[in-house]
């Protein structure tokens, strides 16, 4: 059952107050409030320990190394366990529902659930592969001894699957315009709809472009693509064995590249060699065929892209601008070529126009692109606008992504203050504190409230036990002040953003905070909340 409750405090000012109740049956008189302190911050750059990461990705780990696998190996070098899982399955005949295929780096763990079914993409997951997954997951956790759980969900698909996973924080990162890909089969319809249910179920949601934040219409984080530094600044010059002056572009070549911009620069300085590396799909390039000094290089290796980038002498962004994913995405390349001090050109997309400073050259037209292929050609000797670049490049990193991700996480969990009356000794306090202490759950303080108990040995129980725990309090009261009295001695002490009122002769399972916490933040209309059953 759930309440919206406004209290009037002891000086008649109207402050709201969200409240917990567990193992709490009834009021005998309206509770009495002052208003609540601000939240307490949590550590700002790391998860809690008893916590793993779920990453329900877009791409398998090696395939190109892009956004999911950095905030996967970002979280684990903070010390997080991550469980990484494969888009596509085959059933083996092999013991067991799962298979930890390896370790790529510490704390990361790549993950082989053994169902038979293609891959998440294209069409609805049927009711027979939910069943194996969430089985397969169910027991991984279990395998694994996962305590708790925050899922990084990079594609709708899975949102069957992980609305399923109990005591489960969500986050949606919404990395793409899902509607201009080409790739969905037709089906484009359908993944929004899935989408529109992962968004509204998710307890926060990620986007990387301001575009894509206007178009999720959720609340949601705006937190942009970025580059590996220090991997993109060490690049040796000299990969390629030309003696002109080279234009590179790295990256996918498909529908929504636009090799206009390339032709026209190229037939403009044919002096220039213009080399395009990456797997062509779905691209027309009919404009720059037959041209002499264009070549191709098919989809390179992750880890010769420093050298690649630091041999060009100005590298291309040639998205079209009209298309679709081209109004909605964040260029992680324009961080990577910016890392390795380039002059980049690129067409005037949305994100590029504001999100990154007056760095890279912006063209609308052909003609403008080629002519600023040239100036951007004789910049490529200066080093103070070298410097420039990748002093900006320096401050645009994926661990201060990570960092970003991991604050927004902990501000979504804050603090809670448990109130706990206590009037006998042997009313169960004793058996509930272990329990409460062993709550999934980042930040809690727990305030006892001795109702009115005199004995002496009891008080210095309580005292004793608030010295050894860092995140308790005692508050001895010479005589029982009732139920409502008692608590609102914890209420005026509380600390928290959210007050939970639970019962001394309760036990409380791990996850049970974490639940009803999500429901007063995702419904502002819920004041107090209690659960259905113990």
């Amino acid at each position: 059952i759930f309440f919206r409750c406004y209290f009037c405090s002891i000086s008649s000012a109207m402050h709201k107050i969200q409240l917990i109740l567990y193992g709490v049956f009834a009021f005998s008189t309206l509770l009495w409030a002052t208003p609540l302190d601000p939240m307490l911050p949590a550590s700002a750059y790391k998860l809690p320990d008893f916590f793993s990461v779920l990453v329900f990705p877009i791409i398998d780990w090696n395939f190109r190394f892009q956004r999911p696998q950095h905030f996967a190996a970002g979280m684990a070098r903070m010390g997080t366990p991550v469980y990484y899982f494969q888009v596509s399955f085959r059933k083996e005949q092999v013991p067991g529902k799962y298979r930890i295929l390896a370790r790529p780096e510490k704390n990361v763990h790549l993950v082989h659930l053994n169902c038979e079914f293609n891959a998440i993409y294209n069409r609805r997951l049927p009711a027979s592969d939910i069943f194996c997954m969430t089985s397969a997951i169910k027991s991984m956790v279990q395998g694994e001894k996962i305590r708790a759980t925050i899922t990084i969900v990079d594609y709708p698909h899975w949102f069957p699957i992980v609305e399923r996973i109990p005591d489960n924080f969500v986050i949606y990162d919404c990395m793409d315009y899902h509607p201009g890909f080409d790739a969905i089969n037709g089906a484009p319809v359908q993944t929004s709809l899935v989408e529109t249910r992962l968004l509204n179920f998710s307890d926060v949601v990620v986007t990387t472009s301001d575009a894509l934040s206007e178009a999720v219409r959720v609340p949601n984080t705006l937190i942009r693509n970025a580059g590996e530094y220090s991997f993109f600044s060490g690049g040796t010059p000299g990969y390629w064995s030309v003696s002109k002056p080279v234009v590179g572009y790295v990256g996918a070549i498909s529908h929504w590249f636009d090799a206009t911009m390339v032709a026209a620069a190229a037939k403009k300085f044919p002096e220039y060699e213009f080399i395009l590396v990456g797997a062509h799909v779905d691209a027309n390039l009919s404009s720059i065929e037959g041209l002499a000094n264009v070549q191709y290089k098919y989809e390179q290796p992750y880890n010769r892209l420093p050298d690649m980038v630091a041999s060009f002498d100005v590298c291309l962004i040639p998205f079209a601008m009209n298309h679709p994913l081209s109004r909605f995405t964040n260029p992680v390349k324009v961080y990577e070529y910016l890392s390795a001090g380039k002059p980049v050109v690129a067409t005037a997309i949305r994100e590029l126009e504001i999100a990154v400073p007056p760095l890279v050259h912006l063209a609308h037209t052909e003609a403008e692109f080629a002519r600023l292929v040239g100036k951007a050609m004789e910049e490529r000797v200066d080093d103070r606008l070298k410097s420039t670049r990748q002093s900006w490049a320096k401050t645009q990193t994926w661990d201060t992504r990570v960092q970003d991700l991991v604050t927004v996480v902990n501000r979504k969990l804050p603090l809670v203050s448990i109130i706990v009356l206590t009037c006998f000794p042997d009313d169960g306090l004793f058996d509930l504190l272990p329990s409460l202490q062993s709550t999934n759950y980042p930040a809690i303080e727990i305030l006892i409230v001795n109702n009115g108990m005199s004995s002496t040995s009891m008080r210095a129980k309580l005292d004793e036990y608030a010295a050894t725990h860092r995140n308790t309090r005692v508050f001895h009261q010479s005589q029982n002040m009732g139920f409502a009295g008692g608590n609102n001695v914890g209420i005026r002490h509380a600390k928290g953003e959210y007050i939970a009122m639970v019962n001394s002769d309760v036990v409380v399972t791990p996850g049970w905070l974490l639940r009803l916490v999500r429901h007063l933040r995702k419904n502002p209309h819920i004041g107090i909340i209690g659960p259905v059953t113990n």
